[in-house]
């Protein structure tokens, strides 16, 4: 069982290697939690109003171009950047709630629940690994574009500022899959099959 500790606590800076190495553990958990109780309260706000927005932005787009004969330029783009935005948090959003879209054939399984809950950590785990190497690569993507210069055309805004959204929503979902993992771990340490 992993205590946490707070940071004042001077008796958990004495303790043997095994607690110190059980502290560190209990300090990088207590850190992701604080993080994901950040990312909570911007996750709950940010789908309503970027989805009023979005449709706001497009009631507009369609007014100004059926009703007036005329465009803003950079409009479209800006209701596809909010787009983009509220999917890949969505995505983030959803990983947190345990709602992306899976194909659940361990529940249809008849199983004990532990090897349920080992199997359930070891896809959090999986999941977290594949959403790691995604924001490495993304991060690989950003740095071409940052050497190369693009920009969205109509706009003039740089490029990054919509690639930035693919980095977000996915570590976002790293962090929620992480969380759950440790979770999880957790559970299986603690609950008697």
């Amino acid at each position: 069982m992993i205590r946490v500790y707070s940071l004042l606590d001077l008796n958990a800076i004495k303790m043997s290697k095994t607690k110190t190495s059980q502290l560190i553990i209990s300090y990088l958990f207590l850190v992701l939690k604080k993080i994901n109780s950040g990312i909570n309260i911007f996750e709950n706000w940010y789908p309503p109003v970027g989805l009023a927005m979005i449709a706001l932005i497009i009631a507009s787009i369609s007014f100004m171009r059926y009703a007036l004969s005329t465009s803003i330029i950079g409009l479209e783009e800006i209701s596809v950047l909010l787009g983009l935005y509220a999917y890949y948090l969505g995505a983030g959003a959803a990983s947190r709630l345990g709602l992306q879209i899976r194909v659940s054939i361990i529940d249809s399984v008849n199983m004990k629940p532990l090897i349920r809950q080992i199997i359930s950590s070891v896809v959090q785990f999986i999941s977290a690994i594949i959403c790691l190497i995604f924001v490495y690569y993304i991060i690989i993507y950003w740095r071409w574009i940052m050497s190369v210069g693009m920009i969205l055309e109509p706009l003039g805004w740089p490029f990054m500022v919509s690639a930035f959204s693919m980095g977000l929503g996915t570590s976002l979902m790293a962090i929620h899959y992480t969380v759950h993992f440790i979770n999880n771990i957790r559970k299986l340490k603690t609950q008697v099959y």
